[in-house]
């Protein structure tokens, strides 16, 4: 024999508004079973709140787009333009470079290159903020060692000027 709630369910199905009526039912006996913890007081149904949430408080999560997910996937156009970047931030640096230890070499290219995508996102945005490319740029020539500040900033905004000659260039010749 059907307790006293199913069948009251079963009779709320069989109204023409039936789903809304079903839904709020359900939502109602959902608030009724877990006490959902007040702000600094503890529920002896903690793990019963974190299994059983009504429906209103569900987030939805929104998909990823396609090309955010994953850094292999970049269009042509970015990869040119990425090597570009690198090609800018590597000019009047072969020297310095060439004197690197073989260790710090592979530091330096790595950071570099990691670099350059760092700013290929930035550039993909509407507003780009020609401080956070100097920021990073400092940041990777840094890594020099032995290397006075006021060159580090010197050279890190030549370099992000040309950057963003660059961007203009493309958006212009994209119009």
């Amino acid at each position: 024999m059907p307790n006293p709630k199913q069948q009251s369910l079963k009779e709320i199905a069989k109204k023409p508004f039936a789903k809304k009526e079903l839904a709020l039912k359900v939502e109602k006996e959902l608030k009724e079973k877990v006490e959902l913890p007040e702000q600094g007081r503890e529920s002896k149904t903690e793990t019963q709140a974190e299994t059983m949430v009504p429906a209103k408080q569900i987030k939805r999560i929104k998909p990823v787009p396609a090309g955010a997910a994953g850094v292999g996937l970049m269009s042509e156009e970015e990869k040119k333009r990425q090597k570009q970047i690198e090609h800018i931030m590597a000019k009047d640096l072969e020297k310095i470079y060439l004197n690197l230890s073989p260790a710090k070499q592979k530091e330096f290219k790595i950071k570099g290159e990691q670099t350059a995508g760092e700013i290929n996102k930035l550039l993909n945005k509407v507003k780009v903020k020609a401080k956070e490319i100097v920021r990073l740029i400092i940041k990777w020539l840094s890594l020099i060692p032995g290397v006075n500040k006021f060159f580090l900033e010197q050279e890190a905004k030549i370099k992000a000027d040309e950057i963003l000659r660059l961007k203009e260039k493309n958006n212009k010749s994209s119009d």
